[in-house]
């Protein structure tokens, strides 16, 4: 199981992606925008997090 950080700012494909990824077996953490991302990165370690993005 990987912690896996996504970003996007629409509620409906966070509220997607979270269930795909809870379904594959992995911890979805998930951020709106750039800054609630960075805030999610110092709280939680994500394994896998794509900044490019943000």
């Amino acid at each position: 199981m990987a912690n896996i950080l996504f970003v996007d700012d629409e509620s409906a494909i966070r509220d997607m992606l979270r269930t795909v990824m809870k379904l594959a077996g992995h911890r979805p953490l998930e951020a709106a925008d750039a800054d609630q991302a960075r805030r999610v990165m110092r709280e939680q370690a994500a394994d896998l997090a794509d900044p490019y993005r943000w």
